[in-house]
């Protein structure tokens, strides 16, 4: 990770090339007597730019963010910073969505509404997105989603172990 004041300096395009041509001469790569027009030469020089490009976004982003407005706002500030610099909206986080396996221990069908059974993995909760009916002594796998949105909802596989 590097620090914030190196995340607010940039390099010029220029001075990223010799960067790289440097760190390449350092690697063994022969980088002398590259005609201008070399395939080569080009695709180092194009290197560059990205990499100044990428270093300058960096750079901007780092500039924009007032640490502890961010910390006190929280995610929409980060919003604000990305619709200002970027003219776009971050993506919105998406529920998870998992194939639970249900097991009938009795000889009676069960028959389940939609959003009725609630199921807990490392203490997530999901609802079943439709409803179904369970044969007797069998197992089906519906589809339960998270109650939440985001990072939350992702569970390791068989973290899915209680029903409600």
């Amino acid at each position: 990770m590097i620090s914030y004041e190196i995340a607010k300096t940039t390099l010029t395009e220029a001075a990223t090339l010799t960067a790289l041509l440097a760190a390449l001469a350092t690697a063994g790569v022969q980088t002398a007597g590259l005609g201008d027009f070399s395939a080569e030469l080009a695709l180092i020089r194009l290197n560059a730019t990205a990499l100044s490009q990428q270093q300058e976004i960096r750079a901007s982003l780092a500039r924009a963010i007032s640490l502890a407005e961010a910390a006190l706002a929280g995610r929409s500030y980060l919003e604000r910073v990305a619709l200002g610099r970027f003219d776009e909206r971050p993506i919105a986080a998406i529920k998870a969505v998992w194939s639970v396996e249900v097991t009938n221990l009795t000889a009676s069908p069960i028959t389940v509404a939609a959003y009725e059974l609630i199921a807990e993995g490392t203490g997530e909760l999901f609802q079943n997105t439709s409803g179904f009916t369970l044969p007797g002594l069998s197992s089906i796998n519906p589809l339960f989603e998270a109650l939440t949105a985001g990072q939350a909802g992702i569970v390791s596989v068989g973290a899915i172990d209680q029903l409600r």
